[in-house]
């Protein structure tokens, strides 16, 4: 019978080892054996560039250095402050004076806030790199006290989007903030206001599976049977989700039963396909 062989990276062509070879490896462990096939596939890449390429690359006893660099970090979701801002040297508030109002929201100090608004009411108007103004940050933090202070200097800005088409409402949602939903939509924020991908409030109430803030948005004239991007209700994801509390708010609402994504799939499908049953 035939001895079985394997080619080894690295190894002269044509070579074969067999399993006798094998005993040259056998006091290696299972990570040298790993770092002795990486640095003989660098080999081969490395015999393949020009002489003065090979003379500049570093070696250690013979082997190859190899450098890795880590990953960076993931992005917070909301902007980091400390970055540096661009804006024109007008009138527009300075970097220092935005980062005191933020910092006030982001620690609640009605009072600071109260106060800077009053004395400037464009600090609370100038959007970061982001588009991210004050009412965005006292929103997504539950600030519920710093949104009515600031919508009380500056009610116009209720509806203002972030740059991915974020409402200070979507944010609020999205983080299942009641008081600042309640707020929001009491000073007459946009409840069928959708950022860029079409999901408006009562989608992202849905996906967050918060239904005192799915009532307090139906409540409030929001339309129950709109599309997201991809094509889907608020029912849907209430029905991808399986919560049938939700669903049936949903459908007393008005939700259709029919309407299918972009995929053609209707919610019925969904819930037989995701084998809830109880939605189903």
């Amino acid at each position: 019978m035939a001895v079985a062989s394997i080619s080894i990276p690295g190894s002269t062509p044509g070579h074969k080892l067999g399993f006798d070879d094998y005993s040259l490896y056998n006091n290696l462990s299972d990570d040298e054996l790993i770092l002795l096939a990486i640095e003989r596939s660098l080999s081969d890449a490395h015999n393949a560039t020009s002489p003065s390429e090979a003379s500049n690359t570093p070696t250690a006893l013979g082997r190859r250095t190899v450098q890795y660099r880590s990953n960076p970090s993931p992005t917070r979701p909301n902007p980091p402050r400390q970055e540096p801002r661009h804006r024109p040297p007008t009138a527009n508030p300075t970097d220092a004076e935005q980062d005191t109002i933020v910092q006030a929201v982001l620690n609640g100090d009605v009072t600071m806030v109260q106060a800077m608004a009053k004395n400037n009411a464009n600090n609370i108007l100038w959007p970061d790199k982001y588009g991210w103004i004050p009412l965005h940050e006292a929103a997504y933090y539950g600030q519920d006290q710093c949104v009515r202070v600031l919508l009380g200097a500056q009610p116009s800005m209720i509806n203002k989007c972030d740059l991915k088409g974020q409402t200070a409402l979507i944010l609020a949602v999205y983080r299942e903030k009641v008081a600042c939903v309640e707020m929001l939509l009491e000073k007459g924020a946009d409840p069928d206001l959708a950022n860029k991908d079409r999901e408006t409030p009562l989608y992202k109430a849905c996906e967050g599976g918060n239904a005192e803030i799915v009532v307090m948005l139906l409540n409030h004239g929001a339309v129950v049977n709109k599309h997201c991007i991809q094509g889907c209700t608020a029912l849907q994801e209430a029905v991808s989700r399986n919560n049938v509390e939700i669903c049936e708010i949903l459908v007393q609402a008005g939700a259709k039963l029919s309407p299918t994504n972009m995929y053609g799939i209707a919610p019925l499908f969904t819930a037989a396909q995701s084998g809830h049953e109880e939605t189903l």
